[in-house]
């Protein structure tokens, strides 16, 4: 028999190994290849829901990997169609670029220069809550890796203005979530689901 300070008692033998595999489960890459990716925002409180964002068609990459708690910043120029004047802040993060002026593999290769892990493209019409437009390369040479996500003007718009009464650089997300747990009365009030 062990001596009393090496014995250990089975609940804390079976909470350890539930640690060990949660830690294990978390270090696990993922792999999400579906066109309908959702995340959550966590701040600014505002606009605290899940939302939705379609992966382009024939660029960009998939998510290999869950983002806690990153930074998804507005990028400047709002139309991402030149390099980043807020490259500074943008690298590991998520930029958040408008719709218009140039083509969607454009702005993500200029957020992809500047460091971004995730690129999303909002659409330029803030009344737009349920026609999702497909995000193509159209013929341009443009090579972009990162996950690359279109979202309704009315999100995109939504989340800009949010930061901006939050005095906020950014606003806080996980991404991609498991579209299991997601209960209905945590979507975006204004989105037909």
């Amino acid at each position: 028999m062990l001596p009393a300070a090496r014995r250990r008692a089975p609940g804390a033998i079976a909470l350890w190994c539930c640690l060990v595999a949660a830690v294990h489960t978390v270090a696990e890459p993922m792999y999400v290849d579906d066109d309908v990716v959702f995340f959550v925002v966590h701040s600014p409180a505002a606009i605290r829901y899940v939302f939705r964002g379609t992966q382009a068609k024939d660029f960009g990459g998939v998510f290999t990997r869950k983002f806690q708690n990153i930074h998804l910043i507005p990028a400047e120029p709002a139309d991402g169609c030149q390099a980043f004047e807020n490259s500074d802040v943008m690298a590991g993060q998520v930029a958040l670029v408008k719709r218009g002026v140039c083509s969607f593999v454009e702005k993500a290769a200029h957020a992809q220069s500047a460091g971004a892990a995730v690129v999303m493209i909002y659409d330029n019409n803030e009344e737009n809550y349920g026609d999702w437009v497909d995000m193509v390369k159209e013929g341009y040479d443009w090579e972009v890796t990162i996950p690359s996500l279109y979202l309704a003007g009315r999100d995109g718009a939504n989340i800009v203005r949010a930061i901006t009464l939050d005095n906020a650089a950014s606003a806080v997300i996980s991404l991609p979530l498991n579209e299991s747990g997601i209960a209905v009365h945590d979507f975006t009030p204004w989105t037909a689901w």
